[in-house]
Formats: structure tokens, C-alpha cells, sequence
């Protein structure tokens, strides 16, 4: 799973239908089902200043199903066609893996074609399976995280986020004439419930999360096609949390503000109105460590040094429009 997850959330979303859509004229529903599957290699942990580390495995592959009905209510704030196609956008889902269940609803209003805002909400719980240690708490007596309890402890988000989407076929017409642009800006608060302040947990096998206010910035830039190969382009991502002091003792050592960047190229394929298949590849940085180590279960107590850029997954998510 890891916070990876959120590459193919917003491709699979965002990019499964036309950027300025437009809308029906009365109040419905649409329906939704997707299916994420990934593959994750296994770099090799090097200590030492910024590098490039190399796949020396693989470690494990996931899946992630997601339910999605959204109420779309036309708002039209005006007759000129840059208001006429307004809406708001009630989403409840449901999200299961094979270690967690969250709950999610968002709200969303784009009041014109090529902005729209979203506030929302997330709560779930997960558990361990076999070698996935996917729902634990860091115990500094220790150095080792420890399982936490399902149903007990609970993961949630809250956020707010702006987007900014632009298809260069709005001002040239033509088949061949879009070339798609999305700007997003999230301001979102995460946590685990359950710890005492400053406790590092791991949620979905992405150890040394904290409590704490953060932002996600993303980009993506892509041309659209009138193929079945519907789209190509690549994401840029960046991401952490705006006030090392969340990570408490270890803000100086672990980089309490360290902003991961990501680079996810991918390819769209568009089968008809009700299929769409995305297939997607990022490579992303991490914290690297002065220390030698061998799994990230370790990386708590150590000292930051630089970036470590690797393969973070290869993935392919299937949307299917009810």
C-alpha cells in the first residue's frame, strides 16, 4: 500500500474523465468502482549523501478497491458558458486493502470550468497480515514499532485543496489540440488516534508518520489523444509536513521537514465511455540515512544525511463508470 496509493488516486480520479466536463441539468448520481493493483521494488538502502538507489528486489504487490457515488448537483452561477456549467460534487467511498477500511466523503464545487475546491474528510483502521506490518506505533524504549489495535485506533484526514485545470483545445479547436494541465494545492491534517503527542506511527507500511499539518503540492502535465491510447503525461509531486517540531526529539536528526518529491510518468488507455486503464510508474525520494541499515522499520533513530531517489512502485488502475 504506502502513501503511494495517492499517485493513483488522483490520476484515477481526476484524470478518468474530461478536464471541464460538463454536467447534467438535474440533480444524479454517478457510480464508480476502481480497482488499483501495484508492485513494489525492493531498493537497496545506502548511507551517505543524496543517490540513486538501485532495485535489488521486490517486495511486495498490493491491491486497493475503491466504491465511489457522487451526487452532482448543477449550480449554475450565470447564462455565459464559463458559469452556466457550475456544479457540486457530493462523494461518499469506500476504500479496502488487504490491511485497512476507511471510510472518505468530499465535497467539491468548481464554480468554472478550470478551477474547483474540495473539502473532505477520512477514517479508517487497519491491521497486520503475515510479514505486513502495515498498522503500528513507534516505542522509543524499544526502537521497534508495535502493532496497534483494529477498531481501537483509528487513521484520519481532514482537508481542504484548490485546483486549477487547463486543456489547451478550449482555445484551439481540433482532435490533436490538448495538451492538459492540473495545478492542486492540499492543505490536509493527519494522525492516528490513540498515541501520545509526537509518537511516530506506521500506517500502511509507511513507517515514521507523525501527527500534524501538512501539504501536498501536484502537477500534471499530459497529451490527450482521440485513441484508445487516451492520454500520456507525467505527474510531479511534492509533499511533508509544514512544521518539523510534529516530529518532536527527532525533528533535528530524522529532517522533521523533509519534502518528498515524486515523478510518476504514465499512460492512459480510454476503452470506451464506462472503461479507462492507467498505468503508471513513479520514482520517488526518501530520507537517506548516515547510518547503514536494512529495512525502513529501522530509520527512526537515525540521522538524516540527504535524498535517496528509487523506483517506488510500477501500478495500473482500472475505473469502471457505472
Amino acid at each position: 500500500m504506502k502513501k503511494i496509493l495517492l499517485s493513483i488516486i488522483l490520476l484515477s480520479v481526476t484524470l478518468s474523465t474530461p478536464f471541464a466536463q460538463d454536467t447534467e441539468a438535474a440533480p444524479h448520481w454517478d457510480y464508480s468502482l476502481t480497482t488499483d493493483i501495484v508492485v513494489y521494488p525492493l531498493p537497496d538502502f545506502i548511507p551517505g549523501e543524496s543517490h540513486y538507489s538501485k532495485i535489488v528486489g521486490y517486495d511486495l504487490s498490493a491491491f486497493r478497491i475503491t466504491g465511489a457515488a457522487d451526487y452532482v448537483i448543477p449550480t449554475p452561477l450565470g447564462e455565459h458558458w464559463l458559469l452556466s456549467d457550475a456544479f457540486v460534487q457530493i462523494e461518499p467511498a469506500v476504500e479496502f486493502t488487504a490491511v485497512s477500511l476507511k471510510g472518505i466523503f468530499s465535497t467539491t464545487f468548481q464554480p468554472v470550468p478550470f478551477l474547483e475546491f474540495q473539502a473532505g474528510a477520512s477514517i479508517g483502521t487497519g491491521w497486520n497480515f503475515g510479514s505486513v506490518n502495515a498498522f503500528q506505533s513507534y516505542n522509543e524504549n524499544t526502537n521497534k514499532y508495535e502493532n496497534l489495535t483494529p477498531f481501537k485506533n483509528y487513521y484520519y484526514e481532514l482537508w481542504g485543496k484548490g485546483t486549477f485545470m487547463f486543456d489547451t483545445g478550449a482555445l484551439i479547436p481540433g482532435d490533436w489540440t490538448h495538451v492538459v494541465m492540473l495545478a492542486e494545492y492540499k492543505l490536509m491534517y493527519s494522525g492516528m488516534t490513540g498515541l501520545q503527542k509526537n509518537q511516530p506511527f506506521n500506517w500502511l507500511t509507511a513507517p515514521g508518520q507523525m501527527n500534524g499539518l501538512q501539504y501536498d503540492t501536484q502537477f500534471i502535465l499530459a497529451y490527450q489523444m482521440p485513441l484508445v491510447v487516451y492520454r500520456a503525461g507525467a505527474m510531479f509531486e511534492f509533499y511533508g509536513h509544514y512544521d518539523g517540531n510534529d516530529y518532536g526529539k527527532y525533528n533535528e536528526s530524522f529532517n522533521g521537514e523533509f519534502t518528498t518529491a515524486k515523478i510518476s510518468p504514465f499512460v492512459q488507455f480510454k476503452f470506451n465511455e464506462k472503461n479507462t486503464v492507467t498505468f503508471i510508474t513513479e520514482f520517488s525520494t526518501r530520507r537517506s540515512f548516515a547510518e547503514d541499515h536494512n529495512s525502513i522499520l529501522e530509520e527512526m533513530p537515525l540521522h538524516h544525511s540527504g535524498n535517496e531517489w528509487f523506483i517506488n512502485f510500477f501500478g495500473v488502475s482500472w475505473t469502471y463508470n457505472f
